[in-house]
């Protein structure tokens, strides 16, 4: 991962200008490039969404399968699996601003 280049923030704001309902910008942190990919990390749920240029999702993975060693890298996922994954983390944050009167 390539973590002393600028943060690109560009994949994600592309995201958030066709779903602007779909999450907060100011709930990510950027957290690096690798080959292209653009990851980033919720604040508060902790998970990644990983995104490149073309707007495709990835995630980081075990490639051998759950508990099938210790190969990791990314696989292209459905935007489905990448919006539901957002969903869950705007959920678990607007119950976090509602529970301390965010």
């Amino acid at each position: 991962m390539d973590r002393y280049t600028k943060p690109n923030w560009t994949p994600l704001e592309d995201l958030h200008k066709l779903f602007p309902e779909l999450f907060s910008m100011d709930d990510f942190m950027w957290m690096g490039t690798t080959n292209g990919i653009e990851a980033y990390k919720h604040r508060l749920a902790r998970g990644h969404i990983n995104i490149d240029s073309n707007g495709d999702f990835w995630k980081y993975t075990n490639l051998q399968g759950a508990g099938g060693g210790g190969k990791y890298g990314y696989v292209r996922i459905p935007s489905i699996e990448a919006c539901t994954d957002l969903c869950k983390m705007n959920e678990l944050q607007q119950q976090f601003d509602t529970k301390h009167g965010v």
